[in-house]
């Protein structure tokens, strides 16, 4: 970065202040009894909803994600750090690779907490460290167009407190995507202004950690953007400079990129074998809509997300709100007219950009045909304009502080002229969307009675400030403390610390399932919402394993396995939920399940009722182990076919198999009395050691999810590992005693670590290369 930045009192000063107010945001979620997270939400959900721990309503059950999906991956994948390397997450669908899963974050920064400390205070860690850091990294991008430091002050606290940002905060993913972009553009701006590679392949770094962060829909948004502004830059700059925007362009992004296929390639080979398909076009734009923007305006238009639960917007509060406040909305057109910085022009364009893309279909299809932007719905691409109206702002702000006598009157024009395009745009897109019941429209005029005092206010305290020579100066500094008046209470009403003792508390029910020391895998059948005995995901916090998932994503096969046992179309609820709706299936044992979970009364053979505290547990009274020994193998190439033999009456798992390929090795035969017997001696994460003991030849059947990256030996000898039964493993082995061991390790993963490995390597050099040609140009000049 620029020399001697951190040696400026005023720059450090302001950092200070900027961690200061994140640390104070934060506020009752340091504490050790408390977190920042729904945690209400699992009070209301069975088995916790029938216990002591039950809660009368919940506050927001908006970001319920983050309690159901995301602290649980992230809490699993602490822990399989202390196994090792956590490429495999035994807990969840019978088994999966995580590493696909970018969610996961495995090779981010912000694990970390989850490795060393509980649950709860890791979560609340990562939230402030990523507040922090979306300060420092805008600041400093701002300080490094050699802006003001109010105006850079200013520009940090809207990124860090739009709600756009801040209402992303609790999922990690998210925020940890979208926090690296003023960092890139920090990057990008130092490598341009001291010609230092050093700086550009800091970039890398910044970008790729958008990857490793875990979403990469928000990742996308952000490569985009710095492939606008790379372009722009390039078009607006001389000649001379072209080649060096190029190369520094090229090294952040390529080489962020590269850094990382660690995560990205795995990633890539998981949604290849997944169930998800690209997005028709009614789906895409089923949400676009317009009136959405006027929470730009009047953030609480529509009521709020939360509680009293007043909300009746088109989209739900957190995927439409995006409020900057209204001073920094007149900051930023305020630099459209005045700024004389180019800059200026491109955060407007993009800005503009992401409404028309968020709001219009017909502008949505200049990147509905790119990868991955057919997947993706557009409405998030709202997060393109929040971040271009905190840099807007800063620069109108920098403007108005530079404005002098002479340029005093076209200041005034320009904040008058915003305040009038502001309120003419508010009127025109209110109208349509004025709600007909007198509550609301109630409502919606105290609202808007705020907006006007804000505007007009506003829009006056800014003309003191380059009217009043005197104190002047000191009214514009002013302006980021009026913002976080106003955006302050927005984004901490949105999330409210909650008290850990709603932290998945164990119940009865859950106690009796954690009381087996066995290994097996439960079932929870499909419900409504509220409606599920215990929801996936859920169980892993309590080291069960779970036949269900709750993810975005999910292996196509599995999924088909699934259908294959409801037979009754779509397991998949709200297409994050995985489980079936019952478990009288052939096809359930086959998965080692032993507890069957329902809230409904069943009357199944083979299941017996052991508890009903909250949620019924069935218990299976003899279940297939986790792993055992076949006697023959049929070879059936066709997919249905395959599950249609798995629950015809006469197909008996403990003496058949079922493949897809014909095997090297002889089929065998059924026999009365058992081939062998098999014992797990180590069962880990990506580790499983099993021991045979055989009285002839047969086929080791393992209940474990078969996924390409698996490795297998046989008394140290490599062997083949077939797909089996549909979705699970099976291994040849002759008489005698034998050892066998099983490891994840995919080529994806292999091939990304490689290039991710050089990629670091090549970054290094050429950072080192360029400061001993710096060294070696000094020494020059000296002599």
């Amino acid at each position: 970065m620029r020399n001697a930045f951190f040696t400026r009192r005023k720059d450090l000063a302001c950092l200070l202040m900027l961690a200061v107010l994140a640390t104070l945001f934060m506020g009752e979620s340091l504490l050790p009894d408390k977190m920042l997270a729904p945690l209400d939400i699992v009070m209301q959900l069975r088995p916790w909803s029938v216990s002591e721990h039950a809660v009368p309503e919940v506050y927001n059950g908006l970001p319920s994600d983050k309690v159901l999906f995301i602290h649980p991956l992230k809490v699993l994948t602490g822990q399989g750090w202390r196994q090792g390397l956590p490429l495999w997450e035994p807990h969840i669908l019978s088994g999966y690779p995580v590493i696909g899963n970018a969610q996961a974050g495995i090779f981010y920064p912000g694990i970390l907490p989850y490795i060393f400390l509980n649950g709860a205070a890791a979560s609340n860690v990562v939230a402030l460290f990523h507040l922090i850091m979306a300060g420092v990294g805008t600041f400093g991008y701002l300080r490094a167009l050699r802006l003001r430091h109010a105006a850079a002050l200013l520009g940090a606290s809207v990124f860090m407190f739009n709600t756009g940002f801040a209402g992303w905060l609790m999922w990690d993913s998210v925020a940890g995507a979208m926090v690296w972009l003023p960092w890139a553009l920090w990057a990008f701006e130092a490598a341009l202004d001291s010609g230092r590679w050093r700086s550009a392949s800091l970039g890398a770094v910044a970008f790729a950690l958008t990857y490793l962060g875990g979403h990469l829909q928000w990742s996308l948004y952000v490569l985009l953007i710095l492939v606008l502004y790379g372009g722009f830059r390039f078009i607006v700059s001389g000649s001379a400079s072209r080649k060096r925007i190029v190369g520094v362009t090229a090294i952040l992004l390529l080489g962020g990129t590269a850094l990382a296929l660690i995560q990205l390639l795995p990633t890539l080979e998981y949604i290849a074998s997944g169930h998800r398909q690209p997005l028709t076009w009614e789906e895409l734009t089923s949400i676009q809509n317009w009136p959405s923007f006027l929470m730009l305006w009047v953030p609480r238009f529509f009521g709020s997300g939360y509680l009293p639960p007043d909300w009746w917007g088109p989209v739900n509060y957190n995927e439409s709100i995006i409020f900057v406040g209204i001073i920094p909305l007149i900051l930023a057109l305020t630099a459209l007219g005045g700024s004389r910085k180019s800059l200026a022009v491109f955060f407007g364009m993009l800005g503009i950009f992401g409404v028309l893309c968020a709001a219009d279909p017909q502008v949505y299809r200049l990147l509905a045909w790119l990868p991955g932007f057919n997947s993706l719905g557009p409405v998030r691409m709202r997060f393109l304009t929040a971040t271009s109206l905190s840099m807007l702002s800063a620069l109108g702000l920098d403007w108005l502080l530079s404005v002098g006598a002479p340029t005093r009157r076209r200041g005034l024009i320009s904040i008058f002229g915003a305040t009038i395009i502001i309120g003419v745009a508010y009127l025109v897109l209110r109208t349509p969307a004025l709600p007909d019941r007198p509550d609301r429209l109630s409502y919606v005029q105290t609202q808007e009675l705020e907006f006007v005092l804000w505007l007009i206010g506003g829009s006056i305290v800014l003309s003191i400030g380059i009217g009043w020579r005197r104190w002047g100066t000191l009214v514009l500094a002013s302006v980021c403390g009026l913002t976080l008046i106003q955006l302050w209470p927005l984004a901490a009403a949105y999330q409210q610390p909650v008290s850990t003792r709603y932290y998945y508390p164990t119940t009865p029910a859950i106690d009796r399932l954690t009381q087996d020391q066995d290994l097996f895998r439960i079932l929870t059948t499909r419900g409504d919402w509220f409606g599920w005995p215990f929801k996936p995901d859920l169980p892993a916090l309590y080291n069960l394993q779970d036949v269900g998932g709750y993810d975005s994503q999910y292996l196509q096969r599995y999924v088909e396995y699934t259908q294959a046992i409801d037979r009754s179309g779509q397991p998949v609820a709200g297409s994050n939920l995985l489980a079936p709706s019952h478990f009288d299936s052939p096809l359930v044992d086959l998965l080692n399940v032993k507890y069957a979970i329902t809230l409904n009364k069943v009357k199944a053979a083979g299941w017996e009722l052991i508890a009903k505290e909250g949620m019924r547990i069935y218990q299976r009274s003899n279940p297939l182990p986790r792993a055992w020994i076949a006697a023959q193998a049929e070879v059936i190439g066709d997919d249905a076919a395959i599950l249609d033999r798995l629950v015809t009456p006469d197909f008996d798992p403990r003496q058949t198999v079922v493949l897809e390929q014909v095997p090297s090795e002889p089929l065998g035969e059924a026999a009365p009395d058992p081939a062998g017997t098999v014992s797990i001696e180590t069962y880990a994460n990506t580790r499983l050691v099993l021991k045979a003991e055989m009285q002839r030849a047969g086929w080791l059947v393992l209940s474990e999810v078969f996924y390409p990256g698996w490795h297998i030996t046989v008394d140290g000898q490599p062997a083949e590992l077939y797909r089996a039964n549909y979705i699970l493993r099976a291994v040849p082995v002759s008489s005698g005693q034998h050892r066998i061991e099983m490891w994840f390790m995919p080529d994806s993963f292999v091939s990304g670590a490689t290039i991710s490995l050089a990629a670091a390597v090549l970054l290094l050099i050429l950072s080192l290369d360029w400061r001993r040609k710096k060294r070696q140009r000094i020494h020059s000049q000296v002599q």
